[in-house]
């Protein structure tokens, strides 16, 4: 019995005629009819998603930028965009002698001309002449290495004394957009605000309990999926401002994105390269960063690191090189590891304990990379020993404090 047949709107013969216009394969049988089907499931999720911005504007016709707002709002790209308002190009009619009554034309588009000469003797516009507008003046930038002391030219000890702004949690809350309803616009700018604390927090602190309650907002709040693309936002160009900053405010944001993730009720595959990019660029920081954000205490962050990326690629189990966060987060621990020595044998490794410490997708990908499987063991056991160590000589410090408060009293 052959398979039903899949019928819509969208045809399939052009998919047939895009695939023949491109250096592809053939298509398989039915191949045509699931793209087809796909493009258009693609199509009504777009109109749908502008029918509310529409709906939102108070209109009953649906604009070009409500579409635009739908795409930008579902992260879609477009690849053409028409300028708006289109331009009427002005046609001019050439009659055609014929010998019948009914005479003919041809409207056809004239080339406009410029004569460079008149154009240019032409006076500015009033807008522009009356403003300093872009104006061109040569100068010496330096004459045989040494920079002339010119308005033009900054002074190196000004220069250099200017201090780096350093981003606080003013700057890196962007208002939300005017398309949201009020209640949404306070409920972003509540949270932005309490995820980033603007002072340092502490256990006890009224700072860190707004903190935590945000972060419970994000780990179980359905409601965050009506602003979920203005926190994605948010958190990404967040993490990128912040990377030259205390490294505490680049913790606070990688735990809200790990209770955003951690949010079942929100889509969020779809904006997975929004903050992909910033969670990878977090390979840029140094060793004493990587020891106290990237690793932490005996390498327990590599496993939330780990979770994290089992989340956000959960097909990267049957290809273990399509991870790209656990590459980046293996191109961090290289930072802290010592290198492999050219005449070193290759170490035998557990994979297995590396599973049970850090995670199952680093031991996969650690598959080849038994040096640095075996370093960051080496790593995780003298911390251990050493946290060990410490608390056992507390322990011997209590003890004979007790015996020396007994002798006392005898």
């Amino acid at each position: 019995m052959p398979p039903p047949q899949t019928t819509g709107i969208y045809p399939s013969d052009s998919i047939t005629e895009v695939a023949q216009s491109l250096p592809l394969d053939p298509l398989g049988p039915g191949a045509a009819d699931l793209l087809a089907g796909d493009v258009e499931y693609r199509l009504h999720l777009i109109i749908q998603e502008a029918k509310k911005f529409m709906a939102h504007g108070k209109r009953g016709t649906l604009m070009p930028e409500d579409v635009e707002y739908a795409m930008d709002a579902l992260n879609v790209e477009p690849i053409l965009i028409p300028p708006r308002p289109l331009p009427l190009p002005s046609f001019q009619s050439i009659p055609i002698p014929s010998s019948s009554s009914h005479q003919q034309q041809i409207y056809h588009l004239p080339d406009e001309e410029i004569d460079f000469a008149t154009y240019l003797k032409q006076p500015l516009p009033s807008g522009v002449a009356n403003s300093s507008g872009v104006k061109w003046k040569a100068h010496w930038l330096a004459v045989e290495g040494v920079q002339p002391a010119i308005k033009e030219n900054p002074n190196p000890t000004q220069r250099s004394g200017q201090p780096r702004p350093q981003p606080s949690s003013t700057s890196l809350r962007p208002q939300a957009r005017t398309q949201l309803p009020q209640e949404l616009q306070l409920y972003f700018t509540r949270l932005t605000t309490a995820l980033v604390p603007p002072s340092p927090t502490g256990p006890e602190t009224e700072a860190e309990r707004h903190r935590l309650a945000a972060l419970a907002s994000l780990r179980t709040d359905v409601a965050v999926a009506g602003i979920l693309i203005y926190v994605v936002k948010w958190l990404g160009e967040s993490i990128q401002k912040c990377l030259m900053a205390p490294t505490g405010t680049i913790g606070q944001l990688i735990d809200a994105v790990e209770a955003l993730v951690s949010n079942d009720g929100v889509f969020l595959e779809p904006y997975v390269s929004r903050y992909e990019g910033s969670l990878l660029a977090l390979s840029c920081l140094g060793k004493q960063a990587v020891r106290s954000t990237v690793w932490g205490k005996a390498g327990e962050n590599i496993s939330r690191i780990d979770d994290l990326a089992g989340r956000l690629y959960t097909d990267s189990g049957s290809g273990k090189k399509r991870n790209p966060l656990i590459r980046a987060l293996i191109k961090c621990l290289s930072v802290i590891i010592n290198p492999k020595p050219a005449d070193t044998p290759t170490p035998q490794v557990n994979l297995d304990e590396i599973a049970d410490a850090f995670g199952p997708n680093l031991a996969n990908m650690l598959n080849k990379k038994l040096w640095t499987a075996n370093e960051i063991l080496r790593l995780r056991r003298e911390e251990l020993e050493a946290e060990s160590q410490h608390q056992s000589g507390s322990d011997a410090n209590g003890e004979r404090e007790g015996d020396g408060m007994e002798v006392d009293q005898s």
